[in-house]
């Protein structure tokens, strides 16, 4: 195995030559280092990276079959100076060694430990999940939070609420872009544990209670002000099936109001309208 290494300090045109000229705070992320090797055992995942693709790795790689590997990794070194952490193209690195391929590196250094979430949270490359995984692996007493719910909807509901339903019910409106830019808060805990205790008694009738489009849509039923749980359970017996978890929000609102007001002799409930939906 063999490495070449173009370091920071090494003959007359460095890295860091170009940067001389360049106003930059000291404490900005900068390229050090830079190599080529085929000594794929140095390259170690950066913390909570998102999984692998095989398929796109695959893909990468039989290009660079045909045309050479002309992308680069981005890493980091470990804190013992053994390995170097790829915070960005482990695609690349995959495609690289299974094609039998050299592997571009750039070391960098001053990367902030949330490198991966700061770079990801406006693609779609990085899905809400990993977001979610990574701060469940940092210790985030939020993400903990928010697990922790999607815990006990599964147990009481047999399966869990998905993270997007979840983020809705626990800060009271959509918010995964907020999650993404670690702006989240947890504002309506209490109303969202009434509402899953609401759901749970559903699911003696229908087996969807858990479905994202259906807890958020109950949510806002629940929260519309004009809602009686007291007076759906005696409704729902003969009338579950009119509940339904249909892709449009209006759908679904519609069919929890026709069960509400089913067979029912007082003032019709319109909760379409107190949700602010128009029919």
């Amino acid at each position: 195995m063999k490495t070449k290494t173009i370091r920071k300090k090494t003959g007359t045109l460095t890295i860091e030559s170009f940067l001389k000229s360049i106003n930059m705070a000291d404490n900005e992320p900068i390229r050090v280092e830079c190599g080529i090797t085929d000594n794929y055992s140095i390259f170690k995942p950066f913390f909570a990276n998102r999984p692998l693709s095989k398929k796109r790795s695959e893909i990468i790689g039989r290009d660079m079959v045909k045309h050479g590997n002309f992308s680069s990794v981005q890493c980091v070194r470990s804190e013992d100076c053994k390995s170097l952490l790829v915070w960005d193209g482990q695609h690349v690195l995959a495609a690289a060694i299974s094609a039998g391929k050299h592997v571009n590196y750039d070391i960098y250094d001053g990367v902030p430990k949330d490198i991966l979430m700061l770079k990801n949270r406006n693609t779609k490359q990085w899905t809400l999940d990993n977001f979610h995984e990574h701060q469940i692996e940092k210790g985030s007493r939020t993400a903990k939070t928010v697990q922790n719910f999607m815990d006990l909807s599964r147990r009481q509901l047999g399966r869990s609420i998905k993270l997007t339903a979840t983020l809705r019910l626990l800060s009271g409106c959509y918010s995964n872009q907020e999650y993404k830019n670690g702006t989240f808060e947890i504002k309506v805990a209490d109303n969202a544990h009434k509402i899953l205790g609401c759901l749970k008694d559903f699911t003696e009738y229908i087996d969807f209670v858990a479905d994202s489009k259906f807890a958020s849509s109950f949510q806002m039923v629940f929260n519309c002000g004009i809602y009686d749980h007291s007076v759906m359970m005696k409704r729902i017996p003969k009338n579950y099936k009119l509940l339904h978890s249909q892709l449009k929000v209006i759908d679904v609102v519609t069919g929890i109001e026709d069960c509400y007001n089913s067979r029912s002799r007082s003032k019709y409930v319109d909760f379409v309208s107190a949700c602010g939906l128009k029919k």
